[in-house]
């Protein structure tokens, strides 16, 4: 599979706005080149294309030095690697957003939900050490 470099087009709806869609796409690009999305989405597009769903967790990584951030306790408690590794050869950065694939072995659902729009709840699972 090839993917073309995923891009951001902000169009404005008024012509006064029409500098501020300029910036906000440069913006909004940048942020998509450093959360590497064109690995992300085609890991993602693989695991749909072979498990039938391919889900894609995203969140942002505070500053590593900020007390009671998500990612500092997760780190604590030895859920996430110290220093905002990521799955696979990809680097969090700190302050930054982020996205990783969720393989399909790793996703929980609703047994009782007959279809996606029944589907009550879902989970990524995972093992502690």
């Amino acid at each position: 599979m090839i993917f073309r470099n995923p891009r951001i087009v902000n169009e404005a709806r008024r012509p006064e706005a029409i500098p501020y869609a300029t910036m906000m796409d440069g913006l909004d690009n940048y942020l998509l080149s450093e959360m590497e999305a064109e690995d992300v989405f085609e890991d993602a597009v693989f695991n749909a294309f072979l498990f039938n769903t391919g889900p894609v967790e995203t969140g942002f990584d505070f500053a590593a030095g900020s007390p009671g951030s998500p990612e500092r306790l997760m780190a604590d408690l030895g859920l996430l690697p110290a220093g905002g590794e990521a799955e696979g050869d990809r680097a969090r950065r700190s302050g930054f957003p982020w996205m990783d694939p969720i393989p399909a072995r790793q996703i929980v659902y609703d047994p009782l939900a007959r279809n996606g729009r029944k589907l009550r709840w879902y989970a990524k699972s995972f093992i502690l050490p």
